[in-house]
This record gives C-alpha cells, sequence and structure tokens, in this order.
C-alpha cells in the first residue's frame, strides 16, 4: 500500500520548529487542551535534531539507557523514520484528527532534513509553526532556565557569574545556531510552501488578532482563557544594560 495515496481528508501534523523559549511551550499546552488533538507522551521528541545536528547528539538516546519508558520510545522513533510516522498516525483517530512534534531545536536542522520530514510525513497535512523572540531576550531567558533548573537562582553570586559568562557564550554555536533565524527561516522556505509556515514573535504572540491567525493557520481553536497564560517562563533576573547593548551589537545581523 502507498503511504502517500490519496485520501479525502488527512490528519494535520503540526511540526513546532522553535525557537527555544519563544512560546512552544505555551502552544503545546494550547493544543494539549483540545478535543481534536492528540501529541502523545512528549512536546519534545528530540528525534530528528538527535539524528542529524551535531548539536544535539547529546538527544541520541544510547541502548544503555532505557529505563525510563520515553526514553525507550525516543530511541525507537530515533532508530526508524517509519517507527515516527506509524507512532503519530496511531495517535490519530475520529475525535482527535492532529498530532504533532514541537521540538525547539529542529530550528537546526538542514534543508536536507526537513526533505526528509516532508517526505516521510506525506501522509498528514503538514503544517510547520517558527516562534522568535528577541534574540538577546531569548538567549538570556535560556541562560535563566538553565540556572533555574538546575537550582541557582536568585543566587546574586551565581547570577552575576551567569551575566558575565553570557557575552562569551552568547556567539557560541549552541546559543548562537539557535538564534540564528535568517538560516532557519531561508532553509524552511527552500523546503515549504509559504501557505504550509506560520511564522510569528513571542513578543505579540499572545495578542488576540496573532491567537486568532495562529488559529486559522493550524484549523483549530485557541481558547482566549489561554492567551495570557505563560508557561514554563524562566524566573525574573535582570540583565545589565551594559551587557545588553554588547550583545545586540554582537547579534546585530539577526536584528537586521
Amino acid at each position: 500500500m502507498n503511504p502517500c495515496a490519496d485520501i479525502n481528508v488527512k490528519p494535520t501534523f503540526i511540526l513546532g520548529v522553535g525557537a527555544q523559549k519563544a512560546g512552544t511551550t505555551w502552544l503545546h499546552q494550547c493544543l494539549q487542551s483540545l478535543q481534536q488533538v492528540n501529541l502523545g507522551s512528549m512536546k519534545e521528541y528530540h528525534v530528528w535534531d538527535a539524528v542529524y545536528s551535531q548539536l544535539c547528539s547529546g538527544f541520541l538516546v544510547q541502548d544503555s539507557d532505557l529505563s525510563d519508558p520515553k526514553r525507550q520510545l525516543r530511541r525507537e522513533l530515533q532508530a526508524s523514520p517509519s517507527a515516527y510516522r506509524d507512532y503519530f498516525l496511531s495517535l490519530v483517530s475520529n475525535q482527535a484528527h492532529v498530532t504533532g512534534d514541537l521540538t525547539p531545536s529542529y530550528s537546526l536542522l538542514d534543508a536536507e532534513a526537513f526533505c526528509r520530514i516532508r517526505e516521510l510525513l506525506c501522509d498528514f497535512d503538514l503544517k510547520v509553526v517558527f516562534l522568535m523572540r528577541d534574540p538577546v531576550e531569548r538567549n538570556w531567558a535560556m541562560v535563566r532556565m538553565y540556572m533555574r533548573n538546575n537550582g541557582r537562582l536568585p543566587e546574586p553570586e551565581t547570577l552575576l557569574r551567569a551575566q558575565t559568562a553570557f557575552l562569551e557564550n552568547i556567539e557560541k554555536p549552541y546559543a548562537y545556531e539557535r538564534t540564528n533565524y535568517p538560516r532557519t527561516l531561508e532553509t524552511l522556505g527552500s523546503v515549504f510552501d509559504k501557505e504550509q509556515v506560520y511564522v510569528g514573535f513571542y513578543e505579540s504572540l499572545f495578542e488576540p488578532q496573532n491567537v486568532d491567525a495562529l488559529s486559522r493557520f493550524l484549523g483549530l481553536r485557541i481558547g482566549k482563557d489561554l492567551i495570557e497564560k505563560r508557561i514554563n517562563a524562566s524566573p525574573w533576573a535582570d540583565l545589565p544594560l551594559r551587557i545588553k547593548h554588547e550583545a545586540k551589537h554582537r547579534l546585530s545581523h539577526i536584528y537586521e
């Protein structure tokens, strides 16, 4: 049987490709609240980034580390593209006709990887969502998230070290490539039709007219009660103006 045989109505697959700290967790929670959507057991499956991006090789699950059922599933999906397709097809039902994978580091993928994803998911009506955030604010939110996850906020000495190291890290590949929006946009444009891609900004994502636009793109209705809800927000901590200005200067080509 041809997996791409024509059918009257294809289920929808939402491919969230980033950016990190730009609203993808909020979007995931919104989608999960809808009866028409089944995103499975994880928000970030970390399949394609682990397989195709050297910067994300740490997400590859080793055979010796399969104690957690979610890690077992991730290992299976990483090992077999057809298993990835079949898993998400298994989530589709008469009630839930929308599924997807929202993994922010998919923004690191190249055109070849996206072409393979597009071809693999030909059973679906594929919709790509790419959300951006002010480059400096995105990077600083990422730093604060890591500090929070390691229980290091809001200790003044730790915060000072983080502020000092911020400029040293902002141009390193792990951070820089996640903020290299021009590369991601160019790559998406070379692989997908314009109508398949939604591009938004974190700073205006929660405005009612933009929530409506995203809802229309997805063919769903995101409830207005979720507009003001922030999910997984990084703890507040200020970044000195001199560091912020220097960081913006170093990333000026991204802003342009």
